[in-house]
C-alpha cells in the first residue's frame, strides 16, 4: 500500500511540476510555462503523450479516482483529464470525451474546499473544466469562480493581471455558449454542421481560442 501511495504521489508531482514549473507563492508563472499552456506545439503534445499518456488512459477509465483524496491529487487528475487530453487528442473528438467526468471531479474537489489552499494560478486550472463546458449552468459557475478568484487576489500584483485575464476569458466563453448554445470552433472536430451565423463568427480573430 505504501509503495502504491508513493507511486501515486510521484505521478501526481510529475504532472504538477511539468505543468506549473517552479511556481512560488505570490508569483506569476514564467513566460515559458504560459506558452506551454496556450500554445499549439507538436513537441509539447508529443512530450505529454509520451510521459503522461498512461495517466490519461487510466484516469479516463476511472482507475485514478483515489487521487481525489487530497487537493494536489485532485488538481493533478483535473489537469490530466482537462488539459492533457487536449494535447494528446488535438483535433480529435476524444479531446472532449472526459469533460463531463472532470467537471464532476472539480465539483467534488470544490465542495471539499480543496481549491482554497492552492496557489491562485493552480486554482485557475481547478476551475477550467467549467469554462470548457457547453452547458449554461456550468458557464454560470465558471463566471462565479473566476470573478471570485480575481477579487480574492486583486491585492497581489504579480498574479492579479493574469487572474483578470482569465476572468475576461471566462466571460468570453460564457458569451459564446450563451449565443450559440455550444462552441462553434469544436464543430469541425466533432462532426457538427455549423450554422451560417457560426461560420461568420469563426472568421473573427480569436473565435477559436
Amino acid at each position: 500500500m505504501d509503495n502504491t501511495k508513493n507511486t501515486d504521489e510521484t505521478r501526481q508531482n510529475a504532472v504538477l511540476e511539468y505543468w506549473f514549473g517552479d511556481l512560488k507563492e505570490g508569483e506569476a508563472p514564467t513566460d515559458e510555462v504560459i506558452a506551454k499552456w496556450w500554445g499549439k506545439d507538436q513537441k509539447t503534445d508529443d512530450y505529454i503523450r509520451e510521459n503522461f499518456g498512461r495517466d490519461l488512459e487510466e484516469a479516463a477509465r476511472g482507475e485514478l479516482s483515489h487521487w481525489e483524496e487530497n487537493s494536489c491529487g485532485t488538481l493533478a487528475l483535473i489537469i490530466v483529464l482537462d488539459q492533457f487530453s487536449r494535447n494528446v487528442y488535438r483535433d480529435d473528438p476524444r479531446a472532449f470525451a472526459q469533460d463531463s467526468l472532470v467537471q464532476e471531479i472539480a465539483g467534488r474537489g470544490i465542495s471539499k474546499g480543496f481549491d482554497k489552499g492552492l496557489h491562485p494560478v493552480m486554482r485557475v486550472f481547478f476551475y477550467m473544466p467549467f469554462m470548457h463546458s457547453e452547458d449554461m449552468a456550468m458557464q454560470e459557475r465558471s463566471l462565479e469562480l473566476f470573478r471570485g478568484l480575481e477579487d480574492e487576489f486583486s491585492h497581489v500584483p504579480d498574479v492579479s493581471e493574469m487572474l483578470s485575464s482569465n476572468r475576461d476569458f471566462a466571460e468570453r466563453h460564457y458569451n459564446i455558449v450563451k449565443r450559440f448554445g455550444r462552441y462553434p470552433h469544436r464543430n469541425a472536430t466533432l462532426g457538427r454542421e455549423s450554422t451560417p451565423e457560426e461560420i461568420e463568427f469563426l472568421k473573427e480573430p480569436g473565435s477559436s481560442f
